[in-house]
């Protein structure tokens, strides 16, 4: 019962810091996402209205506050998850992780753990080694790590790479739609006259 349970445990790790990984990724690929169509939309509203010096502060900062908490949440917090400088998931919420990823684990997990923290006298110590080795006999066919599936962040890339040409090809055709918006915003301080 031991070592299945230091098996189990291993999975669960290995799953653990698998799905950090792929929140970390998740988190950059939006991120940028996010950042790229953001920009493109400002820079769009800059070069048509010559926004005044107060709007582009108010913008400047509320573009930069928002991406530097959601730089916190989504990369940064899960970075350091993965690499373990900072308190991953208990074991109780994986285990609800692990259950949206396998639906055919269903709570068994959760009662292994829930076994295994139940160290009490009105219980014996056989009966409850034997329930948890009878349900890790029923889960242990599962690898937990390998159902985080990275090809659903596919899709996020796509949308990135599009997003990205569709950028590239504005700056191609008509440079000043880019970098004239894009300079004025880090100059908002500055005065601009329309031309």
């Amino acid at each position: 019962m031991v070592s299945d349970f230091n098996i189990l445990v291993s999975k669960i790790k290995s799953f653990r810091r698998r799905y950090n990984f792929y929140q970390f990724v998740k988190g950059f690929l939006f991120l940028l996402l996010l950042f790229i169509i953001i920009s493109l939309i400002l820079n769009f509203i800059e070069y048509i209205f010559f926004l005044t010096v107060w709007w582009r502060t108010v913008i400047f900062y509320t573009f930069s506050i928002f991406f530097a908490v959601a730089a916190l949440r989504f990369i940064f917090y899960p970075f350091l998850q993965w690499v373990g400088l900072f308190p991953s998931y208990n074991d109780l919420k994986i285990s609800g992780i692990i259950r949206q990823f396998i639906p055919e684990v269903k709570d068994k997990l959760l009662n292994i753990i829930e076994l295994n923290d139940l160290r009490d006298d009105r219980y014996s110590h056989n009966i409850v080694e034997a329930a948890i080795s009878q349900k890790i006999q029923e889960i242990k066919i599962f690898d937990f790590a390998a159902f985080v599936n990275f090809k659903i962040l596919k899709k996020i890339f796509l949308y990135l790479l599009i997003s990205f040409v569709f950028v590239l090809t504005i700056f191609l055709v008509d440079k000043r739609m880019i970098a004239e918006p894009g300079y004025r915003f880090l100059h908002y301080k500055k005065e601009f006259v329309k031309p």
